[in-house]
C-alpha cells in the first residue's frame, strides 16, 4: 500500500543538476564536494576561465601600481639622504624585479600553488578511501528508512502497518529544513571556488602593493591567503568525509537492530543533525586552513 512513498522520498531528494560546469547533487555531497574541491575540474569550469581573463586584464593595472609604489618608495628614500646605502638600492631593485615577475606571471604563479593544494587533496581522498563517500545516497538511505519500517501500529484485517506513511509525513516535515542545510553545505564549498576567483583576478593589486617597503605585508598576507585557500579544499574533503562516514555509520545501526520505527524515526533526524555539523565544520575550514598557513 505505502510502497510509493520510499520512491516519492528519494525523488524528492535525489536533486541534480549542472551548474558553471559543476554537476551538483544534494543527495550526495562526497560526489558534490569532490567535485567542487578538484583543482582541475575548477580549471576547466566557467569559474577557471572567468578567472584567467580577469587576471590577464588586472595584470597592466599591477604593473602600473607597481612603478607607482616604487617611485614613492625611492623619494622617500631620496628624502632620507642620510641613509641612503647601496645595499638599499641594491635590494630595491631587487624587491621591484622579484615583484615584476610575480605580477606578470601571478596567474602561473597562483595556479602552482592550487596544484600543490590539489596534489596533498588527492593523497588524503586516496588515503582515507573517500569513494565511499561519493558513493553514499541520502535519497536512498530516506528510501530505505521508510520503506523498510516494522513496528507500531497496523491496520487489523488487512494487517498493513501504518508506520511507512507515518515516517513519510515526518520526512515531510523535516524536508525543507533539510534541504536548507544542504544548500548550506554546498554554498560553503562554492564559497571557497569563488574566492579563489577573485583571488586569481586581483592578484596583481596586492602583489604590487608588497614592492612599498611599508605594504611588503600586504603582498604576504595575499600570498598566504592564496596557500589558505589551497588547503582549504583538503579540509573540507575531511568534513564530507566524517559527514559519510557518520551517516554510513547510522544505516549500519539500523541493520543490526532493526528497521524497527523507533529507530526509523531516529535515523531522521539524526540526518538533519549530520547536516547541521557538516554545515558548522565547513564554514570553519576557512578560520582553521588560515590559522594552519598563518594568513
Amino acid at each position: 500500500m505505502w510502497d510509493s512513498l520510499g520512491e516519492i522520498a528519494q525523488s524528492l531528494l535525489d536533486i541534480a543538476f549542472s551548474l558553471f560546469g559543476f554537476n551538483i547533487d544534494l543527495g550526495n555531497m562526497g560526489l558534490t564536494a569532490k567535485e567542487f574541491c578538484d583543482w582541475n575540474t575548477i580549471t576547466a569550469s566557467e569559474f577557471g576561465t572567468l578567472a584567467e581573463i580577469l587576471n590577464s586584464a588586472f595584470v597592466s593595472l599591477g604593473l602600473n601600481l607597481l612603478t607607482v609604489f616604487v617611485m614613492i618608495d625611492l623619494i622617500k628614500k631620496a628624502m632620507e639622504i642620510d641613509r641612503i646605502s647601496w645595499e638599499r638600492i641594491i635590494m630595491s631593485v631587487a624587491r621591484f624585479l622579484i615583484f615584476k615577475m610575480l605580477i606578470t606571471y601571478s596567474y602561473e604563479f597562483l595556479n602552482m600553488i592550487m596544484k600543490i593544494g590539489n596534489e596533498f587533496t588527492n593523497t588524503v581522498i586516496n588515503t582515507i578511501n573517500f569513494q565511499t563517500g561519493t558513493e553514499f545516497s541520502i535519497g536512498e538511505m530516506i528510501k530505505e528508512l521508510i520503506d523498510t519500517a516494522e513496528g507500531g501500529i497496523t491496520i487489523p484485517i488487512i494487517n498493513w502497518s501504518i508506520m511507512p506513511f507515518v515516517l513519510f509525513v515526518v520526512f515531510i516535515i523535516i524536508y525543507l529544513p533539510l534541504i536548507g542545510t544542504f544548500v548550506m553545505c554546498i554554498s560553503q564549498i562554492v564559497t571557497r571556488v569563488i574566492k579563489i576567483v577573485l583571488a586569481f583576478a586581483f592578484a596583481p593589486i596586492p602583489l604590487a602593493i608588497g614592492t612599498w617597503e611599508d605594504g611588503s605585508g600586504t603582498g604576504k598576507r595575499f600570498i598566504m591567503n592564496a596557500v589558505a585557500l589551497a588547503f582549504e579544499g583538503l579540509v573540507m574533503i575531511l568534513c564530507v568525509h566524517i559527514y559519510a562516514l557518520g551517516l554510513s555509520d547510522m544505516q549500519s545501526g539500523l541493520m543490526v537492530q532493526g528497521n524497527n520505527w523507533g529507530e526509523c524515526l531516529g535515523c531522521m533526524i539524526g540526518i538533519l543533525l549530520m547536516n547541521g555539523i557538516l554545515t558548522t565544520a565547513l564554514t570553519t575550514s576557512s578560520q582553521l586552513a588560515e590559522k594552519w598557513s598563518g594568513a
